[in-house]
């Protein structure tokens, strides 16, 4: 039983996170190829990304990024104290 607890939990996270995942991976591939959008012969000359969505992706991670820490900052501060009302069926009463 603990087992099938602690699988729905880990599939609770992949839920939750892999659309945002895929939607980024999407998002970075777009912005960073080498070919612009609107070419259409396939076998023109292949330049590496612009300047401009080298800093238009940076930007982006550099922001993602802050939200993270923030967000990891606050789950350590108030994890410990707040886990055992926040997720008790993923981890069960044995798993604290």
């Amino acid at each position: 039983m603990k087992r099938v607890e602690l699988v729905s939990g880990s599939l609770l996270a992949r839920i939750v996170f892999q659309p945002l995942e895929e939607t980024l991976r999407v998002f970075f591939s777009r912005l960073l190829s080498n070919r612009s959008p609107d070419s259409s012969s396939k076998n023109g000359p292949v330049s590496g990304p612009s300047k401009a969505a080298v800093a238009q992706a940076s930007k982006a991670l550099r922001t993602l990024l802050s939200v993270q820490i923030a967000v990891s900052i606050l789950f350590v501060i108030f994890g410990s104290s707040y886990i055992g009302n926040i997720m008790p069926s993923p981890l069960g009463q044995a798993g604290l």
